[in-house]
């Protein structure tokens, strides 16, 4: 499964929460000054090396920010998800080193790391913290996607798409991704009708899906 089809993209919430934070009301400026912070903090920790670093990385980021607004509290977990990519992605940079894995592609790399105990353990810390922050902010769809995200790669595929169903029911902008993350579940159940059903979906809602990626997954 390429990877740039089932992630937000780190360096697009980075723009997007930095464009939030200079845009906000005069009244705010103590949280945008947060926000900035926050990025700063993640940034100065962009490449973890290891498991242990990059829990204490999160843990850091979580006891600053995880009191904040929920406009803060959304960047947070995008900085969390944020760590844990950058940490798979220098792992997988490692194993394409390894002349026992020069032979593989990217995806098929990436599909060994993601069920590593490594990775499970940090996408359990990451759903762990994301289910504390839907008790303070139940109606956000951001936290109901972050939920369902790390839930498929923990392979809980029911209960991933439920979660992406209540991100579309609180926020009909994240329809695209869910039903993009949607269709990656069907195809992981091997229901194909569903899960060509949910990249076309995905594809109207402007995610870039070709007609080569659904005949691949879908029939």
């Amino acid at each position: 499964m390429n990877r740039k089809y089932i992630k937000f993209s780190f360096a697009y919430f980075l723009f997007c929460w930095i464009g939030i934070s200079i845009c906000s009301c005069q009244d705010k400026l103590e949280n945008k000054l947060s926000i900035n912070d926050l990025y700063t903090d993640s940034l100065l920790h962009i490449e973890p090396v290891s498991k242990v670093e990059a829990k204490n990385v999160i843990n850091g980021l979580v006891a600053k920010y995880s009191e904040g607004d929920s406009t803060l509290v959304m960047a947070l977990m995008n900085s969390i998800q944020g760590t844990i990519e950058t940490y798979l992605n220098h792992e997988a940079n490692l194993m394409e080193k390894e002349p026992e894995y020069k032979n593989l592609s990217s995806d098929q790399i990436f599909s060994i790391l993601n069920n590593s105990s490594d990775l499970k353990e940090l996408y359990s810390f990451g759903l762990s913290i994301t289910r504390n922050m839907v008790q303070r902010f139940p109606n956000s769809g951001d936290l109901f996607y972050y939920s369902g995200y790390y839930k498929y790669f923990l392979k809980d595929y029911n209960a991933a798409i439920s979660d992406f169903d209540l991100a579309i029911f609180h926020n009909s902008k994240l329809k695209g991704n869910c039903y993009e993350m949607k269709a990656w579940c069907y195809v992981a159940e091997n229901d194909k009708n569903s899960a060509c059903s949910s990249f076309r979906m995905a594809r109207d809602e402007g995610q870039e899906i070709d007609e080569e990626l659904i005949s691949k997954n879908c029939y």
